[in-house]
Protein backbone atom coordinates (compact mmCIF):
# COMPACT_ATOMS: atom_id res chain seq x y z
CA UNK A 1 0.00 0.00 0.00
CA UNK A 2 2.80 2.31 0.92
CA UNK A 3 4.43 2.00 -2.40
CA UNK A 4 1.41 3.40 -4.09
CA UNK A 5 1.20 6.47 -2.10
CA UNK A 6 4.31 7.82 -4.53
CA UNK A 7 1.93 7.02 -7.73
CA UNK A 8 -1.04 8.46 -6.31
CA UNK A 9 0.62 11.57 -5.66
CA UNK A 10 2.32 12.00 -8.89
CA UNK A 11 -1.43 11.79 -10.18
CA UNK A 12 -2.48 14.66 -7.92
CA UNK A 13 0.08 16.81 -9.26
CA UNK A 14 -0.56 15.96 -12.89
CA UNK A 15 -4.43 16.89 -12.51
CA UNK A 16 -3.54 20.06 -10.34
CA UNK A 17 -1.16 20.98 -13.43
CA UNK A 18 -3.48 20.16 -15.43
CA UNK A 19 -6.36 22.48 -13.90
CA UNK A 20 -3.21 25.46 -13.87
CA UNK A 21 -2.94 24.76 -17.73
CA UNK A 22 -6.96 25.19 -18.39
CA UNK A 23 -7.18 28.53 -16.14
CA UNK A 24 -4.36 30.20 -19.08
CA UNK A 25 -6.69 32.00 -21.37
CA UNK A 26 -5.71 32.41 -24.71
CA UNK A 27 -6.21 35.29 -27.07
CA UNK A 28 -7.35 33.33 -30.38
CA UNK A 29 -7.23 33.75 -33.85
CA UNK A 30 -10.15 35.53 -35.83
CA UNK A 31 -9.73 35.31 -39.26
CA UNK A 32 -11.24 36.95 -42.19
CA UNK A 33 -9.39 40.64 -41.35
CA UNK A 34 -6.75 42.59 -42.36
CA UNK A 35 -4.77 45.97 -41.78
CA UNK A 36 -4.70 47.76 -44.82
CA UNK A 37 -4.09 51.19 -45.90
CA UNK A 38 -6.63 53.68 -47.22
CA UNK A 39 -4.30 55.89 -49.11
CA UNK A 40 -4.59 58.93 -47.25
CA UNK A 41 -1.22 60.79 -46.11
CA UNK A 42 -1.63 63.54 -43.36
CA UNK A 43 1.07 66.03 -43.19
CA UNK A 44 2.57 68.40 -40.22
CA UNK A 45 4.99 70.91 -40.96
CA UNK A 46 7.23 72.01 -38.40
CA UNK A 47 8.43 75.36 -37.67
CA UNK A 48 11.66 76.32 -38.84
CA UNK A 49 12.91 77.19 -34.39
CA UNK A 50 11.40 73.29 -33.84
CA UNK A 51 13.44 70.07 -33.50
CA UNK A 52 11.64 67.26 -35.43
CA UNK A 53 13.12 64.63 -33.45
CA UNK A 54 9.91 62.44 -32.15
CA UNK A 55 9.55 61.70 -28.32
CA UNK A 56 5.72 61.10 -27.89
CA UNK A 57 3.02 61.58 -29.42
CA UNK A 58 -0.80 61.36 -29.07
CA UNK A 59 -4.28 62.23 -30.11
CA UNK A 60 -7.44 63.72 -28.55
CA UNK A 61 -10.78 65.44 -28.75
CA UNK A 62 -10.94 68.59 -27.17
CA UNK A 63 -14.65 69.64 -25.99
CA UNK A 64 -15.72 70.86 -29.67
CA UNK A 65 -14.83 67.56 -30.64
CA UNK A 66 -12.24 68.70 -32.65
CA UNK A 67 -9.14 66.35 -33.20
CA UNK A 68 -5.80 67.43 -31.72
CA UNK A 69 -2.30 66.21 -32.09
CA UNK A 70 0.36 66.76 -29.52
CA UNK A 71 3.98 66.19 -30.29
CA UNK A 72 7.13 66.36 -27.77
CA UNK A 73 10.61 66.58 -29.18
CA UNK A 74 13.62 66.62 -27.42
CA UNK A 75 13.77 70.08 -26.75
CA UNK A 76 10.85 70.35 -24.25
CA UNK A 77 8.84 71.82 -27.13
CA UNK A 78 5.45 70.10 -26.92
CA UNK A 79 3.27 70.98 -30.67
CA UNK A 80 -0.15 71.07 -30.83
CA UNK A 81 -2.05 70.14 -34.22
CA UNK A 82 -5.69 70.35 -35.73
CA UNK A 83 -5.38 67.20 -37.20
CA UNK A 84 -8.17 67.83 -39.58
CA UNK A 85 -6.68 70.80 -41.26
CA UNK A 86 -3.18 69.80 -40.27
CA UNK A 87 -2.42 72.70 -39.15
CA UNK A 88 0.01 73.61 -36.30
CA UNK A 89 -2.27 75.33 -33.99
CA UNK A 90 -0.05 75.91 -30.38
CA UNK A 91 3.96 75.54 -29.84
CA UNK A 92 3.57 75.11 -25.72
CA UNK A 93 7.61 75.68 -24.76
CA UNK A 94 8.31 73.57 -21.31
CA UNK A 95 10.86 75.24 -19.55
CA UNK A 96 14.03 72.88 -17.74
CA UNK A 97 14.88 75.24 -15.36
CA UNK A 98 13.35 78.68 -13.17
CA UNK A 99 10.06 78.52 -11.20
CA UNK A 100 8.06 76.54 -13.96
CA UNK A 101 10.63 74.29 -14.74
CA UNK A 102 10.82 70.58 -14.74
CA UNK A 103 14.15 69.40 -16.58
CA UNK A 104 13.94 67.65 -19.61
CA UNK A 105 10.42 65.98 -20.56
CA UNK A 106 10.57 62.37 -21.80
CA UNK A 107 6.41 61.86 -21.62
CA UNK A 108 3.29 63.51 -21.41
CA UNK A 109 -0.36 63.01 -20.51
CA UNK A 110 -3.24 65.28 -21.93
CA UNK A 111 -6.15 65.46 -19.16
CA UNK A 112 -7.65 68.10 -21.32
CA UNK A 113 -6.39 71.30 -23.71
CA UNK A 114 -5.37 73.41 -20.09
CA UNK A 115 -4.57 70.74 -17.88
CA UNK A 116 -1.41 68.30 -18.90
CA UNK A 117 0.65 65.88 -17.27
CA UNK A 118 4.35 65.74 -17.78
CA UNK A 119 7.02 63.72 -16.34
CA UNK A 120 10.73 64.78 -16.52
CA UNK A 121 13.56 62.10 -17.28
CA UNK A 122 14.68 59.66 -14.21
CA UNK A 123 13.11 62.03 -11.86
CA UNK A 124 11.32 60.79 -9.22
CA UNK A 125 8.20 63.48 -9.90
CA UNK A 126 5.21 64.59 -12.34
CA UNK A 127 4.36 68.35 -13.28
CA UNK A 128 1.16 69.32 -14.11
CA UNK A 129 1.40 72.36 -16.63
CA UNK A 130 -1.53 74.54 -18.73
CA UNK A 131 -1.28 75.63 -22.08
CA UNK A 132 1.19 78.24 -21.64
CA UNK A 133 3.39 75.65 -20.18
CA UNK A 134 2.90 77.04 -16.51
CA UNK A 135 3.50 75.31 -13.54
CA UNK A 136 -0.28 73.98 -11.93
CA UNK A 137 1.29 71.12 -9.88
CA UNK A 138 3.78 69.11 -8.78
CA UNK A 139 3.88 65.87 -7.52
CA UNK A 140 7.23 64.07 -5.38
CA UNK A 141 7.23 60.34 -5.11
CA UNK A 142 11.00 59.96 -4.13
CA UNK A 143 10.54 59.18 -0.61
CA UNK A 144 11.45 55.74 0.83
CA UNK A 145 11.76 54.75 -3.06
CA UNK A 146 14.27 52.30 -4.93
CA UNK A 147 13.19 51.16 -7.94
CA UNK A 148 12.65 52.51 -10.77
CA UNK A 149 13.19 55.60 -11.79
CA UNK A 150 10.25 56.94 -14.41
CA UNK A 151 11.36 56.41 -17.37
CA UNK A 152 9.37 58.30 -20.14
CA UNK A 153 8.36 55.79 -22.65
CA UNK A 154 5.05 54.27 -20.96
CA UNK A 155 3.86 57.81 -19.22
CA UNK A 156 1.28 58.76 -22.13
CA UNK A 157 -0.62 55.79 -20.95
CA UNK A 158 -0.95 57.21 -17.26
CA UNK A 159 -4.22 56.06 -16.16
CA UNK A 160 -6.63 58.34 -13.85
CA UNK A 161 -9.57 56.91 -11.53
CA UNK A 162 -11.36 59.23 -9.64
CA UNK A 163 -8.61 60.55 -7.07
CA UNK A 164 -6.32 57.87 -8.31
CA UNK A 165 -3.65 57.94 -10.71
CA UNK A 166 -1.65 55.01 -11.78
CA UNK A 167 1.87 55.04 -13.64
CA UNK A 168 3.25 52.75 -15.54
CA UNK A 169 6.85 52.55 -14.66
CA UNK A 170 10.04 50.53 -15.51
CA UNK A 171 12.60 48.26 -14.27
CA UNK A 172 15.98 50.11 -15.37
CA UNK A 173 19.66 50.03 -14.83
CA UNK A 174 21.99 47.56 -14.83
CA UNK A 175 20.53 44.34 -13.58
CA UNK A 176 23.46 42.34 -13.51
CA UNK A 177 25.76 43.79 -10.72
CA UNK A 178 22.47 44.04 -8.36
CA UNK A 179 21.16 41.70 -5.96
CA UNK A 180 18.30 39.50 -7.51
CA UNK A 181 16.78 39.64 -3.98
CA UNK A 182 16.72 43.71 -4.68
CA UNK A 183 13.84 42.86 -7.23
CA UNK A 184 11.73 40.53 -4.79
CA UNK A 185 9.55 43.72 -4.11
CA UNK A 186 9.08 45.32 -7.23
CA UNK A 187 6.08 45.99 -9.01
CA UNK A 188 5.12 47.82 -12.47
CA UNK A 189 2.73 50.65 -11.48
CA UNK A 190 3.19 53.45 -9.22
CA UNK A 191 -0.21 54.36 -7.53
CA UNK A 192 -0.94 58.08 -6.35
CA UNK A 193 -3.75 59.44 -4.74
CA UNK A 194 -4.36 63.29 -5.21
CA UNK A 195 -6.12 63.93 -2.40
CA UNK A 196 -3.96 62.11 0.32
CA UNK A 197 -0.86 62.64 -1.64
CA UNK A 198 0.00 58.88 -0.76
CA UNK A 199 2.01 57.03 -3.43
CA UNK A 200 2.92 53.08 -3.60
CA UNK A 201 3.95 50.76 -6.09
CA UNK A 202 1.05 48.49 -6.99
CA UNK A 203 0.47 46.02 -9.71
CA UNK A 204 2.21 42.86 -10.55
CA UNK A 205 5.60 41.78 -9.79
CA UNK A 206 7.68 40.44 -13.13
CA UNK A 207 6.45 37.07 -14.51
CA UNK A 208 9.77 35.52 -14.43
CA UNK A 209 11.48 32.97 -12.41
CA UNK A 210 14.14 34.92 -10.58
CA UNK A 211 17.54 32.72 -12.09
CA UNK A 212 15.81 34.41 -15.62
CA UNK A 213 15.90 37.87 -14.29
CA UNK A 214 19.26 38.49 -15.79
CA UNK A 215 18.52 37.23 -19.16
CA UNK A 216 15.55 39.03 -19.84
CA UNK A 217 14.28 42.10 -21.08
CA UNK A 218 12.04 43.77 -18.68
CA UNK A 219 10.66 46.37 -20.63
CA UNK A 220 6.82 46.44 -19.60
CA UNK A 221 4.20 48.44 -22.21
CA UNK A 222 0.92 49.13 -20.97
CA UNK A 223 -2.56 50.34 -22.39
CA UNK A 224 -5.62 51.43 -21.09
CA UNK A 225 -8.38 48.91 -22.39
CA UNK A 226 -12.23 48.74 -21.76
CA UNK A 227 -12.71 49.35 -18.67
CA UNK A 228 -9.54 48.11 -17.61
CA UNK A 229 -5.42 47.96 -18.11
CA UNK A 230 -3.42 45.37 -20.28
CA UNK A 231 0.20 45.03 -19.04
CA UNK A 232 2.66 43.21 -21.25
CA UNK A 233 6.20 42.80 -21.17
CA UNK A 234 8.57 42.86 -24.18
CA UNK A 235 9.98 38.87 -23.51
CA UNK A 236 6.76 36.92 -22.91
CA UNK A 237 4.02 36.49 -25.02
CA UNK A 238 1.41 36.69 -22.57
CA UNK A 239 -0.34 40.09 -21.34
CA UNK A 240 -2.17 40.69 -18.54
CA UNK A 241 -5.36 42.26 -17.55
CA UNK A 242 -6.33 44.25 -14.10
CA UNK A 243 -9.15 46.44 -13.32
CA UNK A 244 -7.53 46.97 -9.90
CA UNK A 245 -4.05 47.18 -10.40
CA UNK A 246 -4.46 44.12 -7.57
CA UNK A 247 -5.80 41.16 -9.17
CA UNK A 248 -4.72 40.18 -12.49
CA UNK A 249 -6.12 37.59 -15.64
CA UNK A 250 -2.99 35.90 -17.31
CA UNK A 251 -3.95 35.41 -21.61
CA UNK A 252 -1.61 33.76 -23.57
CA UNK A 253 -1.23 36.32 -26.67
CA UNK A 254 1.21 34.76 -29.25
CA UNK A 255 2.11 36.29 -32.75
CA UNK A 256 2.18 33.72 -35.28
CA UNK A 257 5.06 35.43 -36.86
CA UNK A 258 7.46 35.65 -34.03
CA UNK A 259 9.62 32.24 -34.05
CA UNK A 260 11.00 32.49 -30.50
CA UNK A 261 11.77 35.81 -28.39
CA UNK A 262 15.19 36.96 -27.61
CA UNK A 263 16.59 36.17 -24.14
CA UNK A 264 19.91 37.76 -23.33
CA UNK A 265 22.51 39.13 -20.98
CA UNK A 266 23.29 42.84 -20.04
CA UNK A 267 26.89 43.60 -20.11
CA UNK A 268 29.40 46.40 -19.10
CA UNK A 269 30.07 46.17 -22.59
CA UNK A 270 28.29 48.60 -24.30
CA UNK A 271 28.83 47.25 -28.00
CA UNK A 272 27.84 43.82 -27.31
CA UNK A 273 24.01 45.28 -25.43
CA UNK A 274 23.84 47.31 -28.88
CA UNK A 275 24.34 44.80 -30.97
CA UNK A 276 21.83 42.21 -28.94
CA UNK A 277 19.36 44.78 -29.02
CA UNK A 278 19.43 44.70 -33.03
CA UNK A 279 19.31 41.53 -33.77
CA UNK A 280 16.34 40.65 -30.27
CA UNK A 281 12.79 40.10 -31.50
CA UNK A 282 10.64 41.43 -28.99
CA UNK A 283 7.01 43.17 -28.38
CA UNK A 284 7.11 46.35 -27.77
CA UNK A 285 4.28 49.39 -27.42
CA UNK A 286 0.55 48.95 -26.96
CA UNK A 287 -1.75 51.18 -28.45
CA UNK A 288 -5.38 51.53 -26.93
CA UNK A 289 -8.69 52.32 -30.24
CA UNK A 290 -11.19 53.97 -28.05
CA UNK A 291 -13.31 54.67 -31.21
CA UNK A 292 -13.30 50.54 -32.52
CA UNK A 293 -12.28 49.13 -29.08
CA UNK A 294 -9.24 47.27 -30.54
CA UNK A 295 -5.93 46.75 -28.97
CA UNK A 296 -2.52 47.14 -30.83
CA UNK A 297 0.41 45.30 -29.85
CA UNK A 298 3.46 46.15 -32.16
CA UNK A 299 6.22 44.24 -32.02
CA UNK A 300 9.98 44.41 -33.38
CA UNK A 301 11.76 41.92 -35.69
CA UNK A 302 15.29 41.17 -35.16
CA UNK A 303 17.48 42.49 -37.92
CA UNK A 304 19.83 39.92 -39.74
CA UNK A 305 22.67 39.75 -41.23
CA UNK A 306 24.45 41.76 -39.04
CA UNK A 307 27.95 42.00 -37.62
CA UNK A 308 29.52 42.95 -34.61
CA UNK A 309 32.34 44.80 -36.60
CA UNK A 310 29.63 47.37 -38.30
CA UNK A 311 28.74 50.67 -37.59
CA UNK A 312 26.45 49.51 -35.07
CA UNK A 313 24.59 53.39 -34.23
CA UNK A 314 24.10 53.77 -37.64
CA UNK A 315 22.50 50.33 -37.96
CA UNK A 316 20.31 50.99 -34.46
CA UNK A 317 18.79 54.45 -35.96
CA UNK A 318 17.59 52.67 -38.84
CA UNK A 319 13.74 51.72 -37.66
CA UNK A 320 13.63 47.75 -37.94
CA UNK A 321 10.81 45.74 -39.77
CA UNK A 322 8.23 44.98 -37.49
CA UNK A 323 4.57 43.72 -37.33
CA UNK A 324 1.19 44.65 -35.56
CA UNK A 325 -1.46 42.48 -33.89
CA UNK A 326 -4.80 43.94 -33.46
CA UNK A 327 -7.03 42.50 -30.71
CA UNK A 328 -10.75 43.25 -30.38
CA UNK A 329 -12.55 44.22 -27.36
CA UNK A 330 -13.16 39.96 -26.35
CA UNK A 331 -8.84 39.76 -26.74
CA UNK A 332 -9.51 37.91 -29.73
CA UNK A 333 -6.45 38.36 -32.45
CA UNK A 334 -8.57 39.91 -35.54
CA UNK A 335 -5.27 40.47 -37.38
CA UNK A 336 -1.51 40.31 -37.53
CA UNK A 337 0.39 41.89 -39.87
CA UNK A 338 4.03 42.15 -40.72
CA UNK A 339 5.55 45.21 -42.11
CA UNK A 340 9.03 43.92 -44.56
CA UNK A 341 9.28 46.94 -46.61
CA UNK A 342 11.43 49.29 -44.80
CA UNK A 343 8.60 51.62 -45.20
CA UNK A 344 7.17 52.77 -41.77
CA UNK A 345 8.73 53.93 -38.87
CA UNK A 346 6.56 51.86 -36.11
CA UNK A 347 7.38 54.29 -33.46
CA UNK A 348 5.56 57.27 -34.83
CA UNK A 349 2.11 56.14 -34.49
CA UNK A 350 -0.69 57.66 -33.11
CA UNK A 351 -4.76 56.75 -33.20
CA UNK A 352 -7.32 58.62 -34.01
CA UNK A 353 -11.04 58.83 -34.96
CA UNK A 354 -10.20 57.41 -38.43
CA UNK A 355 -8.30 54.51 -37.62
CA UNK A 356 -4.02 53.71 -37.19
CA UNK A 357 -1.83 56.12 -38.26
CA UNK A 358 1.40 55.06 -39.36
CA UNK A 359 4.60 57.02 -40.06
CA UNK A 360 6.14 56.58 -43.78
CA UNK A 361 8.72 58.63 -42.52
CA UNK A 362 11.81 56.21 -43.07
CA UNK A 363 15.82 57.02 -43.67
CA UNK A 364 15.43 54.87 -46.66
CA UNK A 365 11.76 56.55 -48.14
CA UNK A 366 13.25 58.56 -50.97
CA UNK A 367 10.24 61.17 -50.09
CA UNK A 368 11.36 61.78 -46.65
CA UNK A 369 11.20 65.26 -46.02
CA UNK A 370 13.08 66.58 -42.52
CA UNK A 371 11.22 69.86 -41.98
CA UNK A 372 7.33 67.80 -41.70
CA UNK A 373 6.11 64.91 -40.19
CA UNK A 374 3.86 62.66 -42.07
CA UNK A 375 1.30 59.67 -40.97
CA UNK A 376 -0.87 57.23 -43.50
CA UNK A 377 -3.74 56.08 -42.14
CA UNK A 378 -4.82 52.03 -41.53
CA UNK A 379 -7.87 50.64 -41.12
CA UNK A 380 -9.33 47.00 -40.53
CA UNK A 381 -11.11 46.12 -43.33
CA UNK A 382 -13.05 42.71 -43.99
CA UNK A 383 -10.77 40.65 -46.46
Amino acid sequence: MNKLIPIYFIIFLLLCFSCSQDKLKKCEYKPGFDLKSKKIIKKFSFPNDVDSRVYKLSCINNKEDKELLYFLNKKNQLLVYDVEKQKLLKQINIAERGPHGFDRIGGFKVINTDSIIVTPFFKFKLGIINSNAEKIDEIDYSEGRKYPRTLDNNNTHIYIDGDDLFLPMYLEGNWTTKDLNEFKEYKTTLKYNSKTQEHKLVGMHIPYESSKLKLKRHFNFSSQFNNGYIIAFASTHNIYYTQDFENFVEFECRSKNIKSLTEYRFTNDFNENLYKRIISTEYTKLLWDPYRKYLYRFYKLGKKNVSKNSDLMLINKEPTSFGIMILDSSLDIIADKVFKDNKYDWEKSFVGKDGLYLSPDHPNNPNLDLSSMSFELFEVKVE
